[in-house]
């Protein structure tokens, strides 16, 4: 990416889109508020924090809290590109380019936090990950993740989410917001708790032809599904205890009330044991 000369505009670009995507694509103002207030019980200290990916959010809240923090991201271009929307540069915040999976570090951290990372990577690596998470924690060191499972209750039918959607326009303003996770419940492959955001574009315009969505609802999704290609993953509830109780205790489990399918978005809270 870095030889192209449209490289500049690549980044300014990505980081416009990333912008304009609301709850749950990027953490709400709730969701960062508890990452905070975890955050804040240690302040007594010089405190070291991991951020998995490049979340210019957290980014944000660790520049406030003045921490020496490190991002890791395997992909650079990104955490260059979403450097922009940072309200200011942090100076004490480093980059090391690298798989969460994999990475070795000497340096142990207070706090590890990340948004959504769990999604990136098949269910069968989760013990793996959670072990090297471990490995970069200080003793008693929190991990801190917004972890995106499967939330039965919202398997109903789109028709009825869209006539709530529709009742409650003042209350939820973005379509996506809405109906998001309602559409990984209806369409998730259970075979392997995965949704193709490729093949959710593809029903969410079936849906459009069916008239289930009319032409304003489908033209603003269409800003946020048309062309994507990533594949997430939605473990049950149960499996992220199950890989993780060898490493951490879960201390909380916390919700954000800003919006109603965050439901589906809770911010686990794991000691180091």
């Amino acid at each position: 990416m870095g030889s192209n000369p449209n490289y500049k505009n690549w980044h300014l670009q990505h980081a416009k889109v990333w912008r304009n995507m609301p709850s749950p694509a990027r953490p709400s103002i709730g969701e960062i508020g508890i990452f905070s207030k975890y955050i804040n019980t240690r302040r007594n200290k010089p405190i070291r924090i991991l951020i998995l990916g490049s979340t210019p959010e957290f980014r944000d809240m660790c520049c406030s809290f003045q921490f020496e923090t490190t991002c890791i991201d395997i992909n650079q271009d990104i955490y260059e590109a979403l450097t922009l929307l940072q309200t200011k540069p942090n100076p004490k915040e480093r980059f090391i380019h690298a798989n969460w999976l994999t990475f070795k570090s000497r340096q142990k951290y207070d706090f590890i936090i990340g948004d959504a990372v769990t999604a990136m990577f098949k269910l069968s690596l989760y013990t793996k990950f959670f072990n090297n998470m471990s490995s970069h924690l200080k003793q008693n060191g929190l991990l801190i993740l917004r972890v995106p499972y499967q939330y039965h209750r919202f398997k109903i039918p789109i028709q009825n989410v869209m006539k709530d959607f529709r009742r409650n326009k003042t209350k939820t303003k973005h379509i996506y917001t809405a109906t998001f996770n309602y559409l990984v419940m209806n369409y998730l492959n259970t075979r392997n708790s995965s949704i193709s955001l490729k093949n959710l574009w593809l029903e969410i315009r079936k849906l459009y032809n069916e008239e289930v969505l009319n032409e304003n609802e489908y033209q603003e999704l269409v800003k946020y599904y048309k062309n994507l290609t990533l594949i997430l993953y939605y473990p049950e509830e149960k499996y992220i205890g199950e890989t993780s109780k060898h490493y951490y205790n879960i201390l909380a489990k916390e919700f954000s009330l800003d919006y109603e399918s965050s439901l589906a978005n809770p911010i686990f809270v794991f000691e180091k044991i």
